[in-house]
C-alpha cells in the first residue's frame, strides 16, 4: 500500500504546495472578516463612575499619547453589552494575531518573504 506517490499526475510537493496555498487564502479571508468586525467594536476598557449615587459607564482608550475617557451611558442600560463587546474585541484581536503568525509561517513554508 502506497500512502504517498503520484496521485493523478501530482507529486507530493505539489499536493503540499497546493494545500498551503489554499490555507493561505483561507487565512487571508479570515483576517479580513475579523478585522472588519474589530473595527466596529469598542476599544479600550469599561470603567464605572458613581454620580449622584448612580453608576455610569465610561470607555477608556488611548489615542496616541492621550487617554480618552468617553461617556457611554447609565450602567444598568449599557454595562453588560458594553463589557461583552469590549471582551469580544479583545478575543478577536487575539485570533487575528494568531492568524497573522500563521500567515507568516505559511509564507515561509512556501519560500516567500513575509511582509510584516
Amino acid at each position: 500500500m502506497v500512502l504517498w506517490g503520484n496521485i493523478h499526475g501530482m507529486d507530493e510537493t505539489n499536493i503540499i504546495r497546493d494545500t498551503l496555498l489554499e490555507e493561505l487564502e483561507r487565512n487571508e479571508r479570515s483576517q479580513v472578516i475579523y478585522a472588519r468586525e474589530i473595527a466596529v467594536l469598542p476599544r479600550g476598557s469599561v470603567t464605572v463612575r458613581m454620580r449622584a449615587g448612580h453608576p455610569y459607564c465610561y470607555l477608556k482608550f488611548r489615542e496616541g499619547d492621550k487617554v480618552i475617557t468617553q461617556y457611554v451611558g447609565p450602567e444598568e442600560k449599557v454595562g453588560d453589552e458594553l463589557r461583552g463587546n469590549v471582551e469580544r474585541r479583545r478575543s478577536l484581536q487575539d485570533v487575528l494575531k494568531r492568524l497573522r503568525r500563521e500567515h507568516a509561517f505559511i509564507e515561509k513554508a512556501l519560500g516567500r518573504k513575509h511582509e510584516a
